[in-house]
């Protein structure tokens, strides 16, 4: 198990936007069960004009070799 601790500053003082494009994204991620063991979603949303820049799956049948599906996209968030 992990180890808890304190939540990291933050540099954008929850401003979220972008005075040009690639300067911020934000991203997050999700766990969820797979057949598998356990799968992850990475989204990355581009501050300047709210785009989804890209998705990464990572799954893992052993915990040390992650297998990461990396999906460039050219789609609205």
């Amino acid at each position: 198990m992990g180890e808890i601790r304190p939540a990291p500053g933050t540099v954008l003082n929850r401003d979220f936007r972008a005075t040009a494009a690639n300067a911020t994204w934000l991203t997050g991620i999700a766990e969820f069960p797979i057949p598998a063991g356990k799968g992850y979603l990475a989204p990355q949303l581009g501050c300047f004009d709210g785009w989804c820049n890209e998705v990464r799956i990572i799954t893992s049948r052993e915990p040390c070799r992650p297998v990461v599906h990396r999906r460039r996209l050219g789609i609205a968030a």
